[in-house]
């Protein structure tokens, strides 16, 4: 008996050495795998909102720094972020005191180097200057920033808005400069991206979508083939990222811009009575006497973009609510049809101030659009019953879906 119990223990001791010379075994490789120096890349960045941008805190946001702390996983790299002067951005790139930029759009320069998978979707949006001399439609004077956007590309994108031509270019090598001609009234309008605004203007239209890359410096080509091999894997296992971190991280949205004929419209009326098609789920019905549905949402976002209200009342028929808005029953009605295009929008009365229909494919090719600024965020369309012939006047361009705050960030 004596002799089972020391085998019994010998056993246990040597399998108690084994476990823990495995122990040894694996700190030993964790404190090794420590010890290798994890690279650090400076990526160079301009401020902002919705895609890169950086609290008081220090700790970083946006749909963009997301994605490239997604990035370093796959790279097994980090990450150090240096805020750049918007409009410096490629000039310090070039000087070495950044290794990567984001964000950066427009024209690529022939001496970088580009990641071939974009990161960001920004628009071109020409703008109107505050204090512009001439309109839109009166040879306007157009201010671009020659650093990054080039005259024949320009004139690609403008031709659809003005083609013959009527406008002139005006280049400017320096971003404030251009802000300056801007608010004096030297220049009527500037081309600009959605990402960056310019104070003292408000966007007119959208003029192409531009493709927003990882930028490397011409000696840093190992770099852009090793992270574009990580991009790649990354986007393997998740090839909707882009869209994906930019529905979760939102885009911060600034107030919308209202003409001084909207906004006294608005301060007149700011109660409007809505009649709703009977049951058409899920765009719109009734549930225990409340709206409901997609419409519903809708007017809910007009609300709050307009900072107006809405009474809905159901209708039991078609007929009945037709027959309600012609009686001055109500002011607006709302109801799910299919354009030619295949897209969702809502009808609309013929007595409509404001509109907030989808711009028009026509509209989009350069001809006269009666979609005003306030009303680019939704589908349905609005009219008070007042006796009042006065309407908002018509815009020459399409509005675009992002309204600039009143200062660059």
């Amino acid at each position: 008996m004596l002799d089972g119990c020391l085998k019994g223990v010998a056993l246990y001791m040597k399998r108690l050495i084994a476990v823990l010379c495995a122990a040894l075994m694996l700190l030993a490789a964790g404190a090794a795998s420590a010890a290798v120096p994890v690279t650090t890349y400076r990526v160079g960045y301009t401020p902002t909102p919705g895609f890169f941008t950086r609290a008081q805190d220090g700790s970083c946001h946006g749909s963009g720094y997301a994605y490239l702390e997604e990035l370093s996983l796959y790279a097994g790299c980090r990450f150090d972020y240096v805020e750049l002067p918007l409009g410096q951005e490629f000039d310090r790139l070039r000087a070495g005191e950044v290794d990567i930029l984001v964000g950066g759009s427009g024209t690529p320069f022939s001496d970088l180097l580009y990641s071939h998978h974009d990161i960001a979707r920004p628009a071109l949006e020409l703008s109107l200057s505050d204090n512009a001399q001439r309109d839109l439609a009166d040879t306007p004077r157009i201010a671009y920033f020659a650093k990054i956007h080039t005259e024949q590309a320009l004139r690609a994108s403008l031709a659809r808005f003005f083609p013959d031509g009527d406008y002139t270019l005006v280049p400017f090598q320096s971003l404030p400069a251009m802000d300056d001609a801007a608010a004096t009234g030297e220049v009527d309008a500037i081309t600009n991206d959605a990402f960056h605004p310019h104070p003292g203007t408000q966007p007119a239209g959208r003029l192409r979508l531009l493709a927003s890359h990882l930028t490397y410096a011409p000696g840093n080509a190992a770099l852009c083939e090793q992270l574009d091999r990580a991009i790649d894997e990354m986007l393997t296992v998740t090839p909707n990222l882009r869209p994906l971190l930019e529905q979760q991280t939102g885009r911060d949205r600034a107030p919308l811009f209202l003409t001084p004929e909207e906004k006294a419209y608005l301060a007149a009326h700011n109660h409007f009575t809505a009649l709703a098609s009977p049951q058409q789920m899920p765009y719109s019905y009734f549930d225990g006497g409340r709206h409901r549905g997609i419409i519903h949402d809708v007017i809910a976002q007009i609300e709050r973009d307009l900072g107006i209200t809405f009474e809905v009342r159901e209708t039991p028929t078609d007929t009945a609510m037709f027959e309600q808005l012609a009686n001055g029953e109500a002011t607006s009605w709302s109801s799910s049809i299919s354009t030619s295009a295949g897209r969702a929008s809502t009808a609309s009365t013929s007595r409509t101030p404001i509109s907030l229909r989808p711009t028009s494919s026509s509209a989009a090719a350069g001809s006269p659009s009666r979609t005003p600024r306030a009303s680019r965020r939704s589908a349905a369309a609005m009219s008070h019953g007042s006796t009042s012939s006065r309407s908002i006047p018509p815009s020459r361009f399409p509005i675009s879906t992002r309204t600039p705050s009143a200062s660059r960030p």
